[in-house]
């Protein structure tokens, strides 16, 4: 997996989603709720190792009625958008950029192609996705006034339910989704 280290002049800023969950509308209305979480243990594009969960935009695809939205990851990496219970969706990539020093930013994105298909009336939990990124080696490709580094990528995926109705719960104590089924989907084994 390539990623850009790049070192323009341009200042960045990041506007993260402050939205809670959405109420259901309807009966047959369905959350979504998942976590995503980007994992540096060797390095993070030369600086120490580190963990990033909030503020990832991940690209939703509706497949069914074929348009595509985002959404921020918040606290531990927690993300959430309502459908009508009957539409069916795609994880379809991750974006994160961080200006790291006041004239050098870092920007990681990739393909998910994560499905996801609902039950009317319940909560689907897409459960806690970890992206690994292991073993960094600065690339020999030139790319301008940037740097590419290479990264041995895994992912993994744990099924996290409590903390999810946790999640919940500290976005509205009240939340109706609370009372709805939970249906699981553990994309990756």
């Amino acid at each position: 997996m390539k990623i850009l280290r790049a070192f323009p002049l341009v200042a960045v800023v990041a506007v993260l989603s402050c939205a809670g969950i959405p109420k259901p509308e309807s009966p047959e209305d369905s959350l979504v709720v998942g976590s995503l979480v980007l994992d540096f243990p060797d390095g993070f594009f030369g600086f120490p190792s580190r963990t990033i969960a909030s503020g990832i935009e991940l690209t939703i695809v509706n497949t069914t009625r074929n348009y595509s939205f985002s959404v921020r990851t918040g606290p531990d990496g927690y993300y959430s958008f309502g459908s009508n219970g009957h539409d069916r969706f795609s994880l379809a990539s991750f974006h994160y950029e961080e200006k790291v020093l006041s004239w050098e930013r870092v920007t990681l994105e990739n393909k998910l192609e994560v499905p996801i298909t609902l039950s009317p009336g319940t909560v689907r939990y897409v459960g806690r996705l970890t992206i690994t990124f292991a073993h960094p080696q600065r690339s020999n490709v030139e790319a301008g006034r940037a740097t590419l580094w290479d990264y041995v990528a895994s992912i993994a995926c744990a099924n996290c339910r409590d903390d999810m109705t946790e999640y919940i719960k500290s976005m509205d104590p009240e939340s109706p989704w609370l009372s709805r089924d939970v249906d699981d989907l553990m994309v990756i084994r």
